[in-house]
């Protein structure tokens, strides 16, 4: 399939959208392909340079302080979750 053709069966599926919240996180997606953002919330906004990079700092520090949970540990964790 072209990229026209791919364009056109977007349309047609996005005019069929009535949920305002998925239509503003397909919005949201195409503004930060135009202001290229690295990553996305779980809710579909965008995250900024700055904040990935404050996350993954915070995330490198906890490394660092042994603050962490093994593959292992998570898996024996969520045993008992059931």
């Amino acid at each position: 399939m072209d990229v026209q053709t791919k364009k056109l069966h977007l349309i047609e599926k996005l005019l069929q959208v009535e949920d305002s919240d998925v239509l503003e996180r397909v919005k949201a997606l195409l503004e930060s392909e135009e202001s290229g953002q690295p990553a996305f919330h779980i809710n579909g906004r965008s995250i900024s340079d700055n904040a990935l990079l404050s996350r993954a700092n915070q995330a490198n520090d906890a490394i660092e302080m042994g603050n962490y949970k093994t593959l292992l540990q998570l898996n024996h964790e969520a045993k008992s979750w059931k």
